[in-house]
């Protein structure tokens, strides 16, 4: 992403970076109406929540919220002003999940109620039997900075991330490559999606 929030990809076969979402990453976005959505403000620089009022001819017509006033857009659907809404992770763990991952958090080795080593969760992730290039990606992801100790939250991340990994499987492409590619996929996708089944750990 760029400083602003806008992502765009890069391809590393190629070396070209792109706006649109390409295909292997299952392409642009495709929006209908009501959908919530976040739209630039070229103005106010900053991201507006609003929703789709209208879909025509690849445009997308969006009113949003924007400091304090409110504001409405009609862009291609495929610009980079414009971006799905997404509802944080960590406020949607299905019950399953949250029990699981509570379970697993507090089998963790040494740390407190609240905090677990990073070293002994990166030691419960291995039993994932996810290679080691795939768990980093999932730790990029999941844990935001550097810290020796990681919190509930940023583990159930993981665990999340571990799941839809391995339901990828280990000759998926992405899993393979195991670089920037399978991070957006993390972000965009994964992250805001209950996986069809828990993580597998040994």
């Amino acid at each position: 992403k760029t400083p602003e929030g806008h992502a765009y990809y890069y391809n590393l076969r190629t070396k070209e970076s792109v706006w649109e979402r390409p295909a292997a990453l299952g392409g642009p976005h495709v929006y209908k109406v009501g959908d919530e959505v976040e739209v630039w403000s070229n103005s106010k620089r900053i991201w507006g929540r609003g929703k789709v009022e209208a879909v025509s001819g690849g445009s997308v017509t969006a009113a949003f919220d924007v400091g304090g006033g409110s504001a409405k857009k009609e862009l291609p659907a495929t610009h980079r002003d414009i971006r799905p809404f997404r509802v944080p992770a960590t406020k949607s763990w299905s019950s399953q999940e949250s029990e699981s991952y509570q379970r697993w958090f507090r089998a963790i080795a040494g740390g407190s109620h609240d905090a677990k080593p990073g070293s002994a969760v990166a030691q419960f992730l291995l039993t994932s039997g996810i290679r080691k290039p795939v768990l980093k990606q999932i730790w990029h992801v999941s844990v935001p900075s550097a810290q020796p100790d990681i919190g509930f939250e940023d583990f159930a991340k993981c665990c999340r991330l571990v799941a839809h990994c391995q339901a990828l499987g280990p000759s998926d492409p992405l899993i393979l490559q195991a670089d920037r590619p399978l991070r957006v996929k993390m972000r965009e996708q994964f992250l805001p999606a209950r996986p069809a089944a828990l993580p597998k750990f040994q």
